[in-house]
């Protein structure tokens, strides 16, 4: 099954990259990655409609929806010019090096952070959760097959434009499922970087030369993107590149007003919708009024801005709509989203430190924007973001809006802002000024990471009271911190924790509560239980999920418990166990990093 749905894949995806979209040469390039997202977010509104008729979402069914899809778009092109012409690209070689820069980066980044993807390192604990529901999707193969109260993590598939496509490479991919889950993560950094790349391009003017695009292209990726991953937020960077893809469509759709483009927005708009809800307000927003103006400047007909209304916005609201009604009870989700805003959690928070250098230039670039009389989906949504952050911080400061969801958003605005940014360097009236002011941005950045002010200060101290750089570049140097790989859960110990799993039979789990108790600290019982679905605690306090796995073990519940018959220890943890004699158990597992013993 695997093979056929790689082989389907591919015939779907060479048929939207070859068959005629345009009258115009194409940039290669550009196609490929567009391409590509198109196929990533076709995957996740297949599994809603699967789960949504109670169809399993088996590779099998992928593959003959990929097919079908593929006959239905090769007999649409032969009908309407009575035959299959192809489309004609061309390709720059600069910018083709300067894709395969930035692919390498993101792939370096991603060896590196995780030791070759085999160790879990991630600084919240909600990776542990979007690990899960991936794991789950790929066994259950469905959105909607049962309501599930975790003991541990909640209600089940939420946000599912993360969990989707990750579940599908777990599913492919012939590594251990928590490999996978670091690769998946790192290929969606690179393609947070590669849209933004390409959306530079689509941009781009007379300028010839890649080296600035790719530059900016890294100063973006190297910032919120990555501590996207280094946090292990998850269903977020669906959000975000589905941001940078509905703006990059529109910039397709002012060049060329094409009805398949306004498709492809709308699977975009439905792909924003199931990945990160909390950003489809401001943007569909945005792309509403930006329609009304093409209306109100005589761009359309009344007719075609309902049409374009319906297909794009309305639609995908809709859709989303009958996902909460079919997974639960509305009123009951818009409750809960409610409250949840409020509540606190982990995240890089830095309220403007990293756009002091930026903002005039985001300005400057925004007043010459409108002195040129040039409108687009950008300038209307960078207004409207801004207006919503100042409204959302009042709220924040007053306690309504956690400081989490709020910090949030930011990963949108610096998607915003360095659109802005290229767009002032792309110009050609200012291009040198502006480079330099982008040179000098660099120059911040590299003095904070290598800690020259620091050095400086410790020759002596007098030089200056605290260093000036880093809080000018703090997201940097944020990343750089917590970049060196922790191993919260090492490869030895994931093989550990993976093999217990081997052993569900001989332990006499009860499948009602999968008690199998397991002496790790907090974030390794958390990993524990994402991995094999085993709760690490025997007694826990079910009203308070996270004390499963903030409890202690406890050997002497252990020994007292009649129904428990199995326990994995960690060698660092064996030792701390009083009174414990390993002749009192069967050994059902060992290794170096520690043993799965059951009671004789």
């Amino acid at each position: 099954m695997k093979i056929l749905y790689l082989l389907s894949f591919s015939i779907l995806f060479l048929t939207l990259i070859f068959l005629k979209k345009s009258d115009q040469k194409l940039n290669i390039i550009v196609s490929f990655i567009y391409t590509f997202c198109i196929m990533y977010f076709y995957d996740v509104l297949i599994a809603y409609v699967l789960s949504y008729i109670n169809i399993k979402n088996t590779l099998l069914m992928f593959s003959t929806v990929y097919i079908f899809t593929s006959i239905i778009l090769i007999y649409i092109s032969y009908k309407k010019s009575k035959n299959i012409e192809k489309q004609k690209y061309y390709l720059d070689k600069k910018q083709l090096i300067s894709l395969i820069t930035i692919i390498t980066v993101a792939l370096t980044i991603g060896i590196l952070k995780y030791d070759k993807f085999t160790e879990i390192d991630y600084v919240i604990t909600d990776a542990a959760l979007h690990y899960k529901m991936a794991s789950e999707y790929e066994i259950k193969q469905s959105l909607f097959n049962k309501k599930i109260y975790d003991p541990i993590f909640g209600p089940d598939h939420n946000m599912f434009g993360y969990y989707v496509p990750c579940g599908i490479l777990m599913k492919l991919m012939p590594f251990a499922k928590y490999i996978s889950y670091n690769i998946f993560n790192t290929s969606m950094l690179c393609l947070l970087m590669l849209c933004f790349y390409i959306t530079c391009l689509e941009m781009k003017e007379k300028d010839k030369n890649n080296i600035i695009t790719v530059i900016i292209t890294l100063m973006y990726g190297l910032a919120y993107p990555l501590g996207y991953i280094i946090l292990g937020f998850g269903y977020s960077g669906p959000g975000i590149l589905a941001t940078n893809l509905i703006l990059l469509t529109w910039k397709f759709i002012l060049k060329e007003e094409k009805t398949a483009l306004y498709l492809i927005l709308t699977l975009f708009n439905i792909g924003l919708f199931f990945s990160y809800y909390l950003f489809v307000p401001i943007l569909f927003l945005a792309e509403a009024l930006f329609i009304i103006f093409k209306f109100m400047k005589g761009k359309i007909s009344f007719k075609r801005l309902l049409k374009i209304g319906v297909t794009t916005l309305l639609i995908p609201t809709v859709i989303g709509y009958l996902y909460f009604l079919h997974k639960d009870n509305v009123t009951e989700i818009v409750e809960t989203t409610t409250n949840s805003f409020s509540i606190e959690g982990t995240s890089y928070k830095n309220l403007w430190g990293n756009f002091v250098l930026l903002i005039p230039m985001i300005v400057y670039s925004f007043i010459l924007q409108k002195k040129n009389k040039k409108t687009d989906v950008d300038s209307i949504f960078i207004v409207c973001e801004t207006i919503y952050m100042i409204i959302s911080l009042y709220f924040t400061l007053k306690g309504y809006m956690s400081t989490y969801y709020y910090y949030k958003m930011y990963f949108i605005v610096w998607l915003i802002s360095y659109i802005y940014i290229y767009k002032l360097v792309n110009c050609e009236e200012y291009k040198t000024k502006f480079r330099i002011n982008i040179a000098f941005i660099i120059f911040i950045i590299t003095i904070s990471l290598f800690n020259v002010e620091k050095n400086m200060m410790e020759k002596n101290y007098r030089i200056m009271s605290s260093p000036i750089g880093p809080n000018l570049a703090d997201v940097y140097v944020y990343n750089a911190n917590f970049f060196a790989p922790k191993g919260v859960i090492q490869k030895k110990e994931a093989n550990l924790i993976i093999n217990s799993t081997k052993y569900t039979k001989k332990c006499q789990i009860d499948p009602k509560t999968k008690i199998l108790p397991f002496t790790g600290n907090f974030y390794e019982k958390l990993w524990y239980y994402a991995i094999t679905g085993n709760v690490p605690t025997i007694k826990y306090d079910k009203k308070t999920p996270n004390d499963a796995y903030i409890t202690p073990f406890s050997y002497q519940e252990f020994k007292e418990s009649e129904k428990v018959k199995c326990a994995l220890l960690t060698n660092k943890y064996m030792k701390k166990i009083e009174n414990f004699d390993l002749e009192d158990y069967e050994i059902l597992y060992k290794d170096k990093t520690g043993i799965l013993i059951k009671k004789k």
